[in-house]
């Protein structure tokens, strides 16, 4: 979805999808590589702690620093301040436009 949603318009999804894929592939096989090593050295116990930091750090630098990238309606959740996308802007509804919106859908069913 963050894929989907920071390349919406632009025409890059599958170059910017298969970029992210080689990367976890990557990352998988590194450490498998570094952790077995580590795991041949110290004991599993060792290991283990190692993937277990490299996972805490990652969750951390995803949740301190990666943007809400979906577009919320006014009020309901913060959004960046700038779009992410210059070609395509966020769309923000107030809750009255919202509310006709939801009226005009009713009427039609």
């Amino acid at each position: 979805m963050v894929i989907a949603d920071l390349t919406q318009g632009t025409g890059r999804f599958n170059l910017t999808l298969g970029a992210i894929s080689t990367a976890v592939g990557i990352g998988a096989a590194l450490s498998q590589l570094i952790a077995g090593s580590i795991v041949h050295q110290f004991g599993s116990s060792a290991g283990f702690l190692f993937l277990s930091g490299v996972a805490a750090a990652a969750f951390a630098l995803l949740f301190f620093l990666m943007p809400e990238t979906k577009n919320f309606i006014k009020g309901s959740s913060p959004a960046p301040k700038t779009s992410i996308n210059p070609v395509q802007p966020k769309i923000r509804l107030t809750r009255k436009a919202l509310r006709n919106r939801m009226k005009k859908v009713a009427r039609r069913v």
